[in-house]
């Protein structure tokens, strides 16, 4: 009855969690977090060795998001709570749920990471950014890059970024996008003048 309860109150919760996730009030933390481990990746893009640990940090990055713990949450509870309607042993119900949990967790926060990964191969030409204002979301200096999330047709892209600014650019500042190059940004302090011409 106790494991019911548990499993129960999990699956309570981990709802309410997937509905908070699906009306994207985990966005902007786990764009964060992705955004961190991406920039390592971008860092030793030359180095194949740091390459692989970079991406190493980025899968392990997908155990911090609100989305993984979200479903974790709510998939442990529906498989205990089922199996312990169904009078499952307590032996098998419990290392049976977390294995789901935390599998069914790790594939949803991995399918979303890839697919924000992939939404600038949805555009048809990376150029149509250009001139357009952006939002930083991890910060950016002239000595290492940072994140930004820019609109293209009610879409909303994460990029890699960089400046040739001496400027600091903090989160939540507002960037001009001045070029692009294998996916990634070049950004500098917004022009509205420029970025009215480019429209």
């Amino acid at each position: 009855m106790i494991l019911l309860s548990v499993h129960a109150a999990a699956l309570v919760f981990g709802g309410v969690f997937v509905v908070a996730s699906a009306l994207g009030f985990d966005k902007d933390h786990d764009a964060a977090v992705h955004a961190e481990a991406e920039v390592g990746v971008h860092d030793h893009a030359n180095d194949p060795p740091g390459e692989a640990l970079g991406e190493a940090g980025a899968l392990l990055a997908t155990f911090l998001t609100f989305r993984f713990w979200t479903f974790a949450l709510a998939s442990f509870g529906l498989a205990g709570t089922l199996m312990s309607v169904l009078q499952v042993s307590a032996w098998v119900s419990l290392p049976t749920s977390i294995v789901a949990g935390l599998g069914i967790g790790f594939a949803v926060a991995t399918l979303f990471r890839l697919a924000n990964k992939r939404q600038v191969g949805t555009i048809a030409d990376v150029q149509q950014l250009l001139g357009r204002e952006a939002t930083v979301l991890l910060p950016i200096t002239a000595e290492k890059p940072g994140k930004i999330r820019v609109t293209h047709d009610g879409q909303a892209l994460d990029l890699l970024a960089r400046t040739r600014d001496a400027h600091h650019f903090g989160r939540g500042e507002r960037v001009l996008v001045v070029d692009m190059k294998a996916g990634e940004a070049t950004i500098t302090t917004p022009n509205p003048a420029a970025a009215a011409s480019r429209s």
